[in-house]
C-alpha cells in the first residue's frame, strides 16, 4: 500500500478488483486487514463467494478439497497462490471468513446436510433442496426447510447447540430460500435481486460478528461494479442495475468506504467461450490515467476528493468479469463503465501495471 494510505473510519471497508484475474488486490487485501486488525483489534472478511462455500473454506481455509481432487468454491478463478496467502493471514489471526453471494446452493445444502447428520437427523432428506425449478419442487422444499427450522429450535432450546451456531446454521438456510427467489426472476432484473441479497447477507455478517464476536469491522472484497455506491445505471433494454454498494451506503451511510481500483495497464486471467481461463491484456488511456499515471509512485491511493481536484468529474472505470475476449481489448466501451467521481466511490488504487494471478491446474 502507498505511505500515504490512512485507515478509513468506517465499519465496512470495500475493496473492488478491475478483474477477477489480478494478483495485486490480494496482497493489498492483507495489509488493510492487519492495518484493521492492529488499530481496531478485530475483522471479519467477506468475499464474493457462496455462502455455503464460504461455510466450508472458513474452516478449512483453502479453496482446494484435497480428498475430493477439486477446487472448493463456486468461481474457480479463486483457487490461487494470492488467495493462499490470504487464507494464511485469515487462519493465523483466528479471523472469520465470508461468503455473500447465492447463485448457487450445493455447497450450503451439504453443509446443511452435514449439521443434520452429526445432531442425529440423518432422516430428513436435504438433497432435494438443490432442485429448485418448478413449482411443486418448491413446494416440497418449504416443507423440508420449515422441518429443519423446526430441528434448530428444539435443539437450541434443549442446548444441543449454542446461539451462534443456530445463528449461523439458520442464516445459511436463509440463503438457500435466497437462490429461491434469485432464481425465478429472469434477466438483469436477477442481478438486481443479487445484489440485494448479496448486501442484506453482509448486513448480516455485521448483525452476527458484533452479538458473538464483539467486532465491529468488515472487510469486503468483491468485483468493482458490486461495491460502487450510489450507483445506477440503465442499460440497453432500459433496465435499472442497483449495486450491491448501492443499498449497504443507503443503509450505513459514512460506515460504508469503498475502495476500487483502477490500472493503466493490466494483465490478468479469464475465461473466453467457457475454456481455461488464460491471460489477455488492455491499456487504458485518458484524463485520470495521463493525471494520476504522470507521477511516482506506480501504486497510488487517491481519494474521491483529491481526483475531483485533479479535474476527474466522471471517469470509465474498468470492469472485467470472468469472462473476455481479444476483441473486447480494442475499446473500453466493451469492459468498462461511467461512474461518478464524486458519488461512486470514495477511493481509488491506482496501478501503474497489474499482473495475473498464480493459477492452480
Amino acid at each position: 500500500m502507498p505511505d500515504n494510505f490512512t485507515l478509513p473510519d468506517a465499519r465496512v471497508i470495500a475493496i473492488g478488483t478491475v478483474t477477477h484475474g489480478n494478483a495485486e488486490p490480494y496482497d493489498v487485501t492483507v495489509q488493510i486487514l492487519q492495518k484493521i486488525k492492529e488499530e481496531k483489534g478485530n475483522v471479519a472478511f467477506v468475499l464474493e463467494e457462496q455462502v455455503g462455500d464460504g461455510a466450508i473454506i472458513n474452516q478449512i481455509h483453502s479453496f482446494y478439497d484435497n480428498d475430493r481432487k477439486m477446487p472448493i468454491g463456486f468461481y474457480g478463478l479463486y483457487n490461487n497462490d494470492e488467495m493462499d496467502r490470504l487464507l494464511s493471514w485469515i487462519e493465523s489471526e483466528n479471523v472469520n471468513f465470508y461468503g455473500v453471494d447465492i447463485q448457487n446452493i450445493y455447497q450450503a445444502v451439504e453443509v446443511i446436510n452435514r449439521f443434520l447428520n452429526e445432531k442425529g437427523y440423518s432422516d430428513i432428506d436435504v438433497k432435494t433442496l438443490k432442485s429448485n425449478r418448478l413449482e411443486y419442487e418448491k413446494q416440497i422444499n418449504q416443507k423440508t426447510i420449515k422441518k429443519i427450522e423446526n430441528v434448530l429450535i428444539e435443539l437450541l432450546k434443549s442446548e444441543s447447540i449454542e446461539e451462534y451456531e443456530f445463528d449461523y446454521i439458520s442464516h445459511i438456510l436463509s440463503s438457500i430460500q435466497m437462490n429461491y427467489e434469485f432464481v425465478s426472476v429472469p434477466g438483469l432484473e436477477g442481478g438486481n435481486v443479487r445484489d440485494r441479497m448479496m448486501a442484506e447477507n453482509v448486513l448480516w455478517i455485521m448483525e452476527h460478528e458484533l452479538k458473538h464476536y464483539n467486532n465491529e469491522n468488515v472487510l469486503i472484497f468483491a468485483h468493482n461494479f458490486h461495491v460502487l455506491d450510489n450507483y445506477r445505471s440503465y442499460d440497453v433494454i432500459n433496465i435499472q442495475e442497483i449495486t450491491m454498494g448501492h443499498h449497504l451506503s443507503n443503509y450505513l451511510g459514512d460506515d460504508y468506504y469503498t475502495i476500487v481500483t483502477e490500472a493503466k495497464k493490466n494483465s490478468f486471467l479469464a475465461r473466453e467461450n467457457r475454456r481455461k481461463r488464460k491471460e489477455f491484456s488492455i491499456e487504458r488511456t485518458g484524463s485520470l490515467i495521463d493525471t494520476i499515471g504522470a507521477e511516482l509512485p506506480s501504486i497510488k491511493f487517491c481519494t474521491s476528493e483529491y481526483l475531483k481536484q485533479a479535474g476527474i468529474s466522471a471517469w470509465r472505470l474498468t470492469m472485467i468479469g470472468d469472462k473476455f475476449s481479444k476483441l473486447k481489448a480494442f475499446a473500453s466501451e466493451f469492459f468498462a463503465m461511467n461512474v461518478n467521481v464524486e458519488t461512486c466511490f470514495d477511493a481509488m488504487l491506482y496501478f501503474d501495471q497489474l499482473t495475473p494471478n498464480n493459477q492452480k491446474k
